[in-house]
C-alpha cells in the first residue's frame, strides 16, 4: 500500500467515533462499543451494528464468530486511517497543495513558537530522507 495515498475511503463522523472505541479494545462486540459511547453518545444496538458493518464493508474491520456474537477486529490501523482522511481532504478542498492545506490550518489558529519549531524539525527531516532516497 502506498504509504502517501492509503488504499482506504475515508470514515464519516459517526464511523469515526465507533472506529476509535475497537481501536482502543483491540477487538469488540457491538454490545462493548454502545455500551462504551453510552454516556458520550447514546445510540442503539441496531445503529452501533450497521455502523460496524459498513466499516467492515469499506475494509476497516472484519469479524470472527463467537458463538451467537461477532467480534469486531481491525484490518485498518488508526495512522493508515487518518492519512485517508488527510488525503481526501488534500483532494477534496486543496486541489492537493499541501502548501494550501498548512496555510488553512495555520490561519485558523497560529502555531506556538514550540509547535512551529518541532514542525520545522519534522520538515527538515523529511526533506533529507527524500535526498537520501532521490
Amino acid at each position: 500500500m502506498n504509504q502517501n495515498k492509503p488504499d482506504v475511503r475515508p470514515m464519516g463522523e459517526l464511523e469515526t467515533l465507533v472506529m476509535k472505541e475497537v481501536w482502543k479494545r483491540g477487538r469488540a462486540t457491538v454490545h462493548d462499543v454502545r455500551d462504551a459511547l453510552q454516556q458520550q453518545r447514546p445510540m442503539a444496538y441496531t445503529t452501533v451494528l450497521t455502523t460496524l458493518r459498513n466499516l467492515e464493508k469499506k475494509g476497516y474491520l472484519h469479524h470472527e464468530a463467537e458463538g451467537r456474537m461477532h467480534v469486531y477486529i481491525p484490518v485498518v490501523d488508526h495512522q493508515t486511517a487518518a492519512r485517508a482522511s488527510v488525503h481526501e481532504v488534500l483532494q477534496r478542498f486543496f486541489d492537493g497543495s499541501k502548501a494550501r492545506l498548512a496555510n488553512a490550518l495555520f490561519e485558523e489558529e497560529p502555531l506556538t513558537q514550540k509547535e512551529f519549531e518541532a514542525l520545522r524539525r519534522e520538515i527538515m527531516e523529511l526533506r533529507k530522507r527524500e535526498q537520501s532516497d532521490g
